[in-house]
């Protein structure tokens, strides 16, 4: 390089740190400024814009780095939003199993005790089934009698010949019985 070209600090009696930076653009100015018969202008007007090539690739890929590093930031941002609303959720779920878990122990206590009544209710059932048997043998008891009785008498008239009939009917609504019960337990 040129003596007259030589612009280091120690030419400028200053230090390296303390030199300014210069980018390409102020360097080409200072070229332009050389005389044209300068032996050394058009290599450093050659390498200043090389210089500018790779100074504009760099600016470039800081503007990628710098893109790639905002959407980086969203989504961290993005994340945590997603993330709170997660555990939003985590935590309106916990809430709702909890409240289940109250109903399903309720349910639990009011089917303990629809068993207990269900059990009173088939005791009173077998009770009554009971009640209807020794009915039942009651009117079979009466109904020999009285067919007894009747073959032992003149013949009998219409009237008489409807009273088997009538105690059949008997029979019938004690049979009905049970099922007006659990009716009206049901209702009850």
């Amino acid at each position: 390089m040129s003596p007259s070209l030589d612009y280091s600090s120690a030419q400028h009696g200053m230090d390296p740190d303390d030199v300014p930076f210069e980018g390409p653009v102020q360097t080409e100015e200072k070229l332009k400024a050389l005389p044209e018969d300068h032996p050394d202008k058009e290599c450093l007007m050659a390498l200043v814009k090389k210089l500018h090539l790779v100074c504009n690739k760099d600016l470039d890929y800081i503007d990628e780095l710098q893109e790639e590093w905002n959407a980086l930031s969203c989504a961290v941002t993005m994340s945590e939003a997603e993330e709170k609303d997660l555990k939003r959720q985590i935590g309106r779920l916990k809430e709702q199993v909890n409240m289940q878990e109250g109903v399903m122990l309720d349910q639990q206590d009011d089917i303990s005790g629809l068993r207990a009544e269900i059990s009173k209710l088939t005791a009173r059932i077998q009770e009554l089934e009971l009640q209807i048997k020794a009915l039942k043998q009651q009117g079979t008891v009466e109904i020999a009698k009285e067919s007894t009785e009747h073959k032992n008498t003149e013949p009998a008239d219409a009237e008489d010949a409807a009273v088997p009939f009538r105690a059949e009917e008997k029979l019938n609504a004690a049979e009905w019985l049970p099922l007006l019960f659990v009716n009206v337990m049901t209702l009850v």
